[in-house]
């Protein structure tokens, strides 16, 4: 579901198995989309919103130190 503000908008994935995987998941196969592009099949003005999306994707910081714990 996508929910929208004033300024953003966030998207809610209903998983049904573990969010953590799926959410793993979804940054390799978008991982997987770049590393496949190629310019003669890329549009002029690029994927910019795949990018923000994946970069947003990212946690934090203190987020990701607890990760890696």
């Amino acid at each position: 579901m996508v929910k929208f503000e004033k300024d953003s908008y966030r998207i809610d994935i209903h998983t049904g198995t573990n969010p953590v995987e799926n959410y793993l998941a979804l940054q390799e196969e978008i991982a997987y989309v770049f590393s496949v592009l190629r310019p003669e099949i890329l549009p002029d003005e690029g994927l910019p919103q795949l990018a923000i999306l994946l970069m947003n994707m990212q946690p934090d910081w203190d987020t990701a130190r607890k990760m890696a714990e």
